[in-house]
């Protein structure tokens, strides 16, 4: 698995038909080595999507849905991150199925920047075994990436989205009682 053949089966995914499910899931298990023979042969496309999310990121977290032109909107994030990024595609489990390719496309490359691995997964400790690494960014190529691209705001003017920055969150317990607010 590479950078460029998950970013061909993402530009595959965002120009897919409702009637190429099967065919894209079926590429997603070769692609990813999953076990989604029991869901695409009832057509279970979105509960396979699930399945492949939870099995290749189980610390992310996921949305799907639909939009008013009945396309299939999903989106992917862990904990920590400043926003998730909405896809779009035919369905929603094609949509999913696209936000999984893009995030594991995305761990892929930071993998790859790994200061202490360099991409390989695992380092010599001192006493000459190996060990699993915890992927360490590269500091000064992500400094050096800032400094190069320009900065966009894109919450400014009509188009963006800083109109939900002013949705108050709240807190609650199970039975919603404690609604204290969340600053």
């Amino acid at each position: 698995m590479n950078g460029a053949m998950l970013a061909r089966f993402d530009v595959a995914i965002a120009g897919a038909a409702c009637t190429d499910e099967p065919r894209l899931f079926a590429e997603a298990q070769s692609v990813f080595g999953a076990s989604l023979e029991r869901h695409c042969a009832t057509q279970a496309f979105a509960e396979a999507a699930i399945l492949l999310h939870r099995t290749l990121l189980p610390a992310n977290g996921y949305q799907l849905g639909e939009t008013p032109a009945h396309r299939g909107l999903a989106s992917t994030w862990k904990r920590g991150d400043a926003h998730a990024i909405p896809f779009d595609a035919a369905t929603p489990s094609l949509a999913l199925l696209r936000a999984t390719v893009h995030a594991v496309a995305k761990q892929h490359e930071a993998q790859k920047g790994c200061a202490r691995c360099s991409g390989r997964g695992w380092i010599v400790t001192r006493d000459g075994g190996k060990r699993i690494c915890g992927h360490e960014p590269d500091m000064r190529a992500a400094d050096s990436a800032k400094q190069a691209s320009p900065t966009v705001d894109h919450t400014a003017g009509s188009g963006g989205l800083s109109h939900y920055a002013k949705i108050p969150i709240f807190r609650t317990n199970r039975s919603g009682a404690d609604r204290s607010k969340i600053e």
